[in-house]
């Protein structure tokens, strides 16, 4: 998936939540869930940043996951790195 704003980058994070529970790696699943719906952020670069932080956090080495949430957790790093690299077209 290309990822093009941080509209594209939601339902990855979305669809990593379903998968993190599903395997069982559920303080990362709620901690992206609490970041993604309880907390009000004042711009989009602001979030991606959180969620970069959460994502490579020490605790992600630490929750069981499948190879393939592993792969779309990458996958959504990669996106918001990509999105963070041209923060200039995020408000």
């Amino acid at each position: 998936m290309n990822v093009h704003s941080p509209e594209d980058v939601y339902p990855m994070v979305e669809q990593l939540v379903v998968s993190l529970r599903r395997d069982g790696a559920s303080r990362l699943a709620a901690i992206l869930d609490h970041r993604m719906h309880a907390v009000a952020w004042s711009s989009a670069c602001e979030l991606l940043e959180e969620l970069r932080a959460a994502l490579s956090g020490p605790h992600t080495e630490s929750q069981l996951m499948s190879p393939r949430t592993a792969d779309e957790l990458t996958r959504v790093i990669a996106g918001i790195e990509s999105l963070l690299a041209g923060t200039s077209r995020l408000g």
